[in-house]
């Protein structure tokens, strides 16, 4: 496993026999691994599926709570937009799931949260923090699109009433 690029040691926790049995186990890193603020990208090794990741202080603690796990339903959904009511109690970021593209946008509460970082490809925005949250997200070129279409479809109403108009003359 690589942090920002550089190894971090790890062992396994759990049992040999699930891992051979094709069963999550769980792993705990060798050494403590200090990072500061911001964005950082962890790796796994090809062929490995790594389902969740906890970060502490350093301090110990027990198993995390399912209460205390972010939580994310999607309550709307459109061609290109989507709302999302999102309960991060420990903060986060929402990834879109979509490929990365600068003309995606999200807000909450109306707050536009900028342009997406590119997260494994997909378009990310941190949260503002601990939270629970209503987060619409929405493609914006998609504005561009629909103009074009109503354009070109007003258009060809016209050519079309134009040629029913000549021939009734």
């Amino acid at each position: 496993m690589t942090l920002d690029g550089d190894e971090v040691p790890v062992r396994r926790t759990g049992p040999l026999e699930d891992l051979r049995g094709g069963v999550g186990v769980p792993f705990s890193g060798c050494d403590d691994v200090g990072i500061g603020p911001g964005w950082h990208e962890l790796e796994s090794r090809p062929g490995v599926s790594i389902d969740t990741v906890a970060l502490t202080t350093g301090e110990e603690r027990g198993p995390t709570r399912s209460s205390d796990r972010p939580r994310v339903a999607v309550s709307a959904s459109g061609r290109a937009a989507y709302t999302l009511q999102v309960d991060a109690p420990g903060g986060g970021a929402v990834v879109s799931g979509f490929a990365y593209d600068p003309g995606w946008r999200a807000a909450i509460d109306g707050e536009d949260l900028g342009p997406p970082q590119p997260m494994d490809a997909q378009a990310a925005w941190p949260l503002p923090g601990p939270g629970t949250y209503t987060v619409e997200m929405r493609y914006q070129p998609q504005g561009a699109y629909d103009a074009a279409l109503v354009t070109s479809g007003s258009g060809i109403a016209l050519c079309l009433w134009l040629v029913a108009k000549r021939r009734r003359s």
